[in-house]
């Protein structure tokens, strides 16, 4: 498991198992919440991407976290 912070876009990304790479995206939004599910051809949840995570997700306790661009470093 990989989880990942873009503060730019507050977007918390959990990548649950590294070696699917996602056939679609689904979608859960009920107002406040907006999540987006990976999922892979065998329709099982790859990643889930939670949108406004610092306002949804206590950060601090996910620590540390990896930003995408220190990822690629």
């Amino acid at each position: 498991m990989r989880i990942e912070y873009d503060p730019e876009l507050d977007i918390l990304y959990i990548r649950l198992d590294a070696g699917q790479e996602h056939a679609r995206n689904e979608t859960f939004d009920v107002a406040p919440f907006f999540v987006a599910f990976d999922v892979d051809a065998e329709d099982r949840i790859a990643a889930i991407e939670i949108l406004d995570a610092s306002k949804r997700v206590n950060l601090a306790q996910l620590l540390p976290l990896v930003h995408p661009a220190a990822a690629s470093a």
